[in-house]
């Protein structure tokens, strides 16, 4: 069993969808009905709740347990969103996004956040994966993507993230990196502990993620052909500060 499958009975109550995410994503998006794709949906947090403001959403994971929760959450909030299973380390991950029709779907947004596509091993596979997205947005569609401000973590030797706790879940959820010289990558390590019986449940777990810095970022996105490129220190559209920024949010936009 795959980690995220193994944290995906806890994952809403370790992560919950921000006010704030919603408002960047509908503000980029443009008023409903508009075309949505959420890229590494996870349990459908987001999707959710974007299908209940009007929008026609479309969202993908790599994990099949996440997509088969994302499902139970959609039908039972009524949101009608169209779920897929679609691994971003596969080159063609996109290609099983289609409408019944067989033809290509036009997103007036596409948004991957979470700090997901730096799960990919190299910056050619974060290429490609952008390079997909560019070719299913309609003209004029926007980009959105959200990772860790890895300028700050290389700059500073940043080892860890602030802990998440739900103590009315019982839940601690720790993160910590460690640069690894040899293959350039960053181990990310953490530690799911569960409260909830006599003897508390561990999960450990360690992924390996590029470290993208924001020029890396930019380059990526110019070279896909898209402009109008804005970055932003958070999704309250703070000024990024490649220094001080915890991440990094970056809008791209189909010209």
């Amino acid at each position: 069993m795959g980690f995220y499958e193994e944290i995906s009975p806890y994952y809403d109550d370790i992560f919950t969808a921000g006010e704030e995410q919603l408002r960047f994503i509908a503000d980029t998006a443009g008023l409903p009905p508009k075309r949505l794709l959420d890229v590494a949906c996870g349990t459908g947090l987001y999707s959710v709740k974007l299908s209940q403001l009007g929008y026609d959403v479309w969202a993908c994971d790599a994990d099949a347990e996440m997509i088969r929760r994302a499902k139970e959450k959609a039908e039972s909030a009524n949101a009608g969103v169209r779920l897929f299973t679609a691994d971003m380390t596969e080159p063609g991950f996109l290609k099983e996004i289609r409408p019944e029709s067989g033809n290509d779907p036009e997103f007036d947004c596409i948004f991957c956040i979470g700090n997901s596509i730096v799960h990919l091993k190299s910056e050619d596979a974060i290429r490609n994966a952008v390079r997909q997205m560019k070719a299913l947005l309609a003209d004029h569609g926007s980009l959105i993507l959200q990772i860790i401000n890895f300028d700050r973590v290389l700059n500073h030797e940043i080892r860890t993230l602030p802990t998440i706790r739900n103590d009315e879940k019982g839940i601690i959820f720790r993160r910590n990196y460690e640069p690894d010289s040899s293959s350039g990558l960053i181990h990310f390590d953490t530690v799911l502990t569960l409260n909830r019986e006599e003897v508390p449940l561990v999960l450990n777990n360690r992924v390996d993620l590029f470290p993208l810095v924001s020029e890396q970022l930019r380059c990526i996105l110019n070279d896909a052909g898209l402009g109008m490129t804005e970055f932003y220190g958070d999704f309250s559209k703070a000024r990024f500060d490649p220094d001080q920024s915890f991440m990094l949010v970056a809008v791209a936009r189909q010209v």
